[in-house]
């Protein structure tokens, strides 16, 4: 364990990584309400992965404020207790990989409905499951070491392969994202907004997680004996969920709104480049009477576009 003369090093990242993770559980609390309440129409694939999203992030939540209160509390009279594992194992890499493959199996299945090919969802499918299994891994591992200290020269490797090809599947899933939305046209300027905040988010967001990652790694490498990448590694389930709710609710618009201060309506134009048009329903009582007069309106490609 690292002397008493390191604890901003060893306690601070950890205390740090506790306070982030509660704020963008409260984030996450606030989009999951929002989703809620907007998108009661949404497939039943998006409405589970939002609910167990938030299943599993609420019993990361409760279970990371539990390891802070034992080594805080009892770290007053025993510091030997910032050295434990405690039950972060389980809450940091293994909850950690799961919330980022549902995330990144999720994303998988909008590429295949926008491209309509096997080819690239199939190679994303094989780069995602590689986090996955070597986050359980690494879990699994700082179960069996039990202390900090143990756990950066244990598991170095299955670390390392977690962060660095979660990175590059979260890349991917951005790239290609962006890609397949752009080849939508349409000469409605509502539309247009809409698609250019798709792709600017589905970019943005990952690569947050893929940023954080990233640095997760080289901290984990480059700082020894310090407990830097500890902050990274428990706030980056947080920020999958967090940054997969932002794109799916960035498909509602406030009427009189800065994006669209003329508007009354969530209904959207889709001209799709080899396709009939599609409507979009954001929301609201005229969209509903207006996509149910629309005999032309297909659901399914409503899903492929909308998440």
């Amino acid at each position: 364990m690292a002397s008493p003369t390191d604890f901003r090093f060893t306690a601070g990242p950890q205390l740090i990584g506790y306070l982030l993770n509660s704020t963008l559980y409260g984030a996450l609390t606030v989009q999951v309400y929002l989703y809620y309440m907007a998108f009661p129409r949404d497939q039943l694939l998006t409405k589970c992965l939002v609910y167990v999203l938030f299943l599993l992030e609420t019993v990361q939540t409760v279970m990371i404020l539990r390891d802070g209160f034992v080594i805080f509390v009892g770290g007053l009279s025993n510091p030997a207790l910032l050295d434990n594992v405690e039950l972060n194992w389980f809450s940091v890499p293994a909850l950690t990989g799961i919330v980022g493959f549902c995330v990144q199996m999720f994303f998988t299945c909008r590429i295949y409905a926008l491209s309509r090919s096997w080819y690239v969802p199939f190679f994303v499918c094989l780069l995602s499951l590689a986090p996955l299994i070597t986050a359980i891994m690494s879990g699994v591992q700082s179960f069996k070491m039990k202390y900090m200290t143990r756990v950066e020269n244990g598991s170095l490797l299955q670390m390392n392969i977690w962060l660095i090809t979660s990175a590059a599947c979260d890349l991917t899933i951005a790239v290609v994202m962006t890609y397949y939305l752009s080849r939508y046209k349409s000469n409605v300027r509502k539309t247009k907004a809409l698609l250019r905040k798709l792709m600017r988010l589905t970019l943005e967001t990952g690569s947050l997680t893929a940023s954080v990652a990233l640095i997760d790694v080289v901290l984990f490498m480059t700082v020894r004996g310090k407990y830097l990448y500890v902050t990274p590694s428990i706030i980056l389930a947080k920020l999958y969920s967090n940054t997969t709710l932002a794109i799916l609710n960035s498909r509602f618009t406030i009427a009189g709104g800065r994006d669209y201060p003329q508007e009354t309506t969530g209904l959207v134009e889709i001209q799709f480049a080899s396709g009939p048009q599609t409507s979009l329903g954001g929301g609201g009582a005229f969209a509903d009477r207006m996509a149910q007069r629309r005999s032309t309106m297909t659901d399914s490609r409503v899903g492929d576009l909308a998440m």
